[in-house]
């Protein structure tokens, strides 16, 4: 793979994105045990699962921009990772424990 490097403003709204997707999925881990909100209908919990799809899909797009725009091919056991500080992407072992 040859090297890839992003600009700092696409690293950090990338960083951003893996934030809120992050703290959405947290927050409906800590209502679910609670039993807090966490039913069909209710509106807050909808917006958390709409919030949390949203994050995906952007999530997704970039990633299928990464592999088209460089011709890379994720193998089996294997996922792209971005570094925040240095803009770097890199094809790495996927993580199948974590």
């Amino acid at each position: 793979m040859e090297d890839v490097k992003i600009s700092k403003e696409k690293t950090q709204e990338i960083q951003n994105l893996y934030q809120r997707k992050y703290a959405i999925q947290d927050l409906c881990v800590v209502l679910a045990s609670k039993n807090e909100l966490v039913e069909e209908g209710n509106l807050f919990y909808e917006r958390l699962l709409n919030d949390n799809l949203s994050c995906a899909q952007a999530l997704e797009a970039f990633w299928d921009e990464i592999k088209a725009k460089y011709n890379i091919t994720v193998k089996q056991g294997e996922e792209l990772f971005l570094d925040f500080d240095t803009g770097e992407i890199t094809l790495q072992k996927a993580d199948c424990g974590a």
